[in-house]
């Protein structure tokens, strides 16, 4: 009977002892469970910034490629209002350059009048005095 009892002590120790590393083991898992959880929230948290992070960085390609497009007209915009210049300075510079012909032509002229002006008025008082001498 002794070493019924003493077995039975045993199974017993050893069965307390099944029991406390059952109930470690269902802490463990416990806290195994809290974290997996904690870590599957991370995991959603994170895939949600993610896409959103992608759906951003579509926008930003799509942005991006807009303002490409638009540079490379502003670009040839540039091009040709560069080229439209040039050719109004050119356009200018030959008005000028008429301009200044024609106001040292339109000078000479005036010269030339004055002096056909003096003469006439000498041709005329000739003439008076020629005339005049005729009279007498």
């Amino acid at each position: 009977m002794k070493d019924r009892l003493r077995e039975a002590l045993n199974k017993n120790s050893e069965l307390s002892q099944a029991l406390e590393e059952s109930r470690q083991n269902e802490s463990t898992i416990n806290d195994l469970t809290n974290r997996v959880e904690k870590l599957q929230c991370t995991l959603f948290d994170r895939e949600a910034r993610l896409e959103k992070a992608l759906n951003l960085k579509d926008e930003i390609n799509t942005a991006n490629s807009t303002l490409r497009d638009q540079v490379s007209d502003l670009k040839r915009e540039s091009e040709r209002l560069r080229v439209d210049n040039e050719q109004l300075q050119q356009v200018y510079n030959d008005l000028l350059a008429r301009y200044e012909v024609l106001s040292t032509e339109y000078e000479d002229l005036q010269k030339s009048s004055l002096m056909h002006e003096n003469e006439l008025s000498k041709l005329k008082r000739s003439l008076e005095g020629s005339e005049q001498d005729r009279l007498r």
